[in-house]
């Protein structure tokens, strides 16, 4: 077990990332599969099972597009979605013309990861440093 920041224990370090892995390929699957992008990977739409072994659930659809020849390019510029705390730099540099692609959603994810493992994992630093660097990069 260890300790979360917030003072609670969770079993494992395996239990988040394990989560998050299956939030992510449930994602990948949509795309592959489906062609559907979800347009919207944020820290707030990762659930976390209380089963054994843990699941994450990706929640908040309703974002989410259809990516087919005639959606692909036209629709995700108009419709520019997505927590920005956790948006791709490319979409956040250009929000009007840039198109919402599967990168798009993978650096959300990337940007999930890195905001958990600041918040809950053990650091050899202080509480304000930690609330200093999430601040500075997702708020």
């Amino acid at each position: 077990m260890y300790r979360r920041r917030d003072g609670r224990y969770v079993s494992t370090r395996f239990r988040h990332l394990h989560s998050n892995t299956n939030s992510f390929l449930a994602h990948q699957l949509a795309y592959d599969v489906l062609h559907i992008l979800h347009r919207d990977i944020s820290a707030g739409n990762i659930l976390m099972s209380t089963q054994k072994p843990p699941r994450g659930i990706l929640i908040d659809w309703d974002h989410c597009i259809f990516m087919n020849k005639l959606t692909k390019d036209r629709e995700t510029r108009m419709k520019r979605t997505g927590t920005w705390q956790f948006m791709s730099a490319h979409l956040a540099a250009n929000p009007k013309t840039a198109p919402h692609s599967l990168v798009d959603d993978r650096e959300s994810a990337l940007h999930v990861l890195m905001c958990l493992a600041i918040k809950y994992l053990r650091h050899n630093k202080g509480d304000h440093y930690c609330m200093r660097d999430l601040l500075s990069m997702f708020d």
